[in-house]
């Protein structure tokens, strides 16, 4: 699969509804272009120049974003956290730039996703029934209790592995 930086451009430009190649320094459009930069780098071998010369920067504004800009607009601004942390290169890459090798791989992936997620949901499930009849006061009590009873099944288990590999 190969994601591209038009990819990557449209999918910042969707999120934020806005154009980042307008020649314009206010802070949405600044953060917006943070993110571009940041992304691009991460999922693409694109040059500096390369991926700033699709929004009409140069390499040191990509350079000086990747490197100082980015970490602070991350921490400071929630909505392009959610972005960064959303970005799927799969989702936004063009469907015909996958072999079928990739796609088999990602079904075979998504099937194995499935059950480990269908597993988990039935031992959180079971989790909830067993603690919806403690009482709230008694919570943390139980909690610390269940917290020990993991721990010394956790110390058997290992020490079960051990005699086995000694044996």
């Amino acid at each position: 699969m190969v994601i591209t930086l038009e990819d990557i451009k449209n999918y910042v430009e969707s999120k934020t509804e806005l154009d980042l190649s307008k020649n314009c320094r206010k802070r949405p459009l600044v953060d917006a272009r943070a993110l571009y930069f940041k992304l691009a780098r991460k999922h693409t071998n694109e040059s500096y120049d390369a991926i700033g010369a699709l929004v009409n920067r140069d390499h040191s504004s990509v350079v000086h974003s990747v490197k100082h800009s980015f970490e602070i607009v991350y921490k400071f601004n929630p909505f392009i956290k959610m972005l960064y942390n959303e970005f799927n290169p799969i989702i936004w890459a063009d469907k015909d730039s996958f072999s079928n090798e990739e796609v088999n791989e990602i079904l075979t992936e998504n099937i194995m996703l499935k059950d480990k997620l269908s597993t988990l949901q039935s031992s959180y499930d079971r989790f909830i029934e067993i603690t919806s009849g403690v009482p709230e006061e008694k919570m943390d009590e139980f909690l610390t209790k269940i917290s020990a009873v993991a721990s010394m099944v956790k110390s058997v288990a290992e020490h079960e592995k051990s005699v086995r590999r000694s044996a």
